[in-house]
């Protein structure tokens, strides 16, 4: 089944099972499977293995630094360079400035962009 998944999906797969024989486990690993955690085992050692194939699982897209002009910004971190100066931006300014810089050219919106930084919580949006 594992080498079929991975045909067509590179979805994190992780194995928890009570086979813990050193056979089954490189077994399992070269079939395709991300990790292998035998039973029994600990949760927080469990949540942590799943944080991190999560972690592996950011698409290239969202890596990528955004270019516009003289600045550059990495998304992962917030991280502005503008002429090979550094700037620290909060993490506020940091998605304002990830969204102003992916639509350079269009016209963003107050509503549109307050709704791509903080989405449905948005403290300006009004119910009627």
């Amino acid at each position: 089944m594992l080498r079929q998944i991975r045909l067509f999906s590179s979805v994190p797969i992780v194995i928890l099972t009570v086979r813990g024989d050193e056979d089954d486990i490189i077994r399992g690993l070269e079939l395709g499977a991300d990790d292998y955690v035998v039973k029994p085992f600990r949760q927080l050692e469990l949540l942590s293995r799943l944080k991190v194939q999560l972690r592996r699982q950011i698409s290239p897209d969202e890596e990528a630094p955004v270019v516009c002009g003289p600045l550059r910004l990495d998304p992962s971190t917030f991280q502005l360079k503008y002429g090979g100066k550094e700037i620290s931006l909060t993490l506020i300014e940091g998605h304002i400035m990830h969204n102003l810089m992916k639509n350079a050219g269009h016209v963003v919106t107050h509503s549109k962009l307050a709704e791509a930084v903080w989405g449905e919580d948005n403290p300006g949006l009004q119910t009627v």
